[in-house]
């Protein structure tokens, strides 16, 4: 991200588990806009194989929108929600755009949920929607560069 657009300065990641993941979380902010873009990940051992058949569990696009609607917990007075499906490096993901209130504030978010294999990534776009617009495009740049190096 800082190579995409200098006005976005990375911020050392709060680790909140011991478990290691695949994925090193990021998040990186806008000095101008105070905007945030992030990248975090969850991998759980002792998953099923994708290939399984067990009919109890979810579909992937059941896992993503689970994921997506987790992510918006805390989110109040959503007045707009959209949601598409995309790919990322390669995979179905799914994106989903809310305008509402974090707090006191109204803010306009959006997210990308993709899985792979045991391991679940999501890129958060965070902003007021006054200036949602001017990093849209840094936030596409960020998520259409990940990759499964």
């Amino acid at each position: 991200m800082t190579e995409i657009d200098s006005d976005w300065v990375k911020r050392d990641p709060t680790p909140q588990s011991t478990e290691k993941t695949e994925v090193l979380d990021m998040t990186y902010q806008s000095k101008s806009t105070y905007a945030t873009v992030s990248l975090n990940s969850v991998c759980h051992k002792n998953v099923a194989s994708e290939g399984s058949t067990n009919e109890s569990s979810p579909s992937k696009a059941e896992e993503l929108n689970s994921v997506a609607t987790q992510l918006m917990l805390g989110f109040s007075e959503i007045d707009s929600k959209e949601t598409k499906n995309v790919q990322v490096a390669q995979e179905p993901a799914l994106e989903t755009t809310i305008r509402g209130k974090y707090d006191t504030e109204n803010v306009m978010v959006r997210t990308v949920v993709v899985k792979r294999a045991a391991c679940v990534y999501d890129f958060m776009y965070v902003a007021r929607p006054d200036t949602f617009a001017a990093k849209e495009t840094a936030f596409q740049q960020f998520v259409s560069s990940f990759s499964w190096n």
